[in-house]
């Protein structure tokens, strides 16, 4: 338990740093090349990446289900973390159409708020009591996935206007996925 608590500290550091550094990034190369050089953009991308433990490093199984959460986060983190390599890619071709390198570049920065607002989120959540809580955020719809054994129509309805109010999204667009059994909101 102790292992699994620890795995998922450093997940959230690691989520923390990639969005860090997603921001920056961006922030550089819709300015124009970072100083670094471009290549440096992807290279530090795929080193991230490789650098992660896989899911089946961290999947010893917890009877809180926390291995389920950390696995999910790495598969997350890895998916965002390739998009964000692709859409640099796309802004750095110099082949590219400015439309193109555009449209990457509006991409990478809607990217970049979702890892934002899922980490919020999912702080918030936990702050709020839940054990765990994962969150998905991808047009304009978000998933978020609590354990079912503390979840009922009050708390699942506690989950959704605090996912509303801090999106400022309809409650409408938001599914509250229950873990563990129970049916979908």
């Amino acid at each position: 338990m102790k292992e699994c608590w620890k795995t998922l500290w450093k997940l959230r550091i690691l989520h923390i740093l990639f969005f860090l550094a997603a921001l920056f990034c961006g922030t550089y190369l819709l300015d124009g090349a970072p100083p670094w050089g471009k290549a440096a953009v992807v290279e530090t991308t795929a080193e991230t990446v490789a650098r992660l433990p896989s899911p089946q490093e961290t999947s010893e199984a917890s009877a809180d289900g926390a291995a389920y959460y950390a696995e999910s986060r790495i598969r997350r983190l890895q998916a965002q973390s390739r998009r964000q390599a692709l859409l640099r890619e796309q802004m750095q071709a110099e082949d590219a159409p400015a439309a193109l390198q555009e449209s990457a570049a509006s991409e990478l920065r809607v990217l970049a708020l979702a890892v934002e607002q899922e980490a919020a989120l999912e702080d918030l959540l936990l702050a709020k009591g839940f054990s765990q809580a994962l969150v998905w955020i991808s047009a304009g719809r978000v998933s978020i996935v609590l354990e079912a054994a503390e979840l009922d129509a009050e708390r699942a309805r506690q989950a959704a206007e605090l996912a509303a109010a801090q999106l400022e999204i309809d409650e409408a667009a938001i599914v509250i996925i229950p873990r563990g059994g129970g049916r979908e909101r």
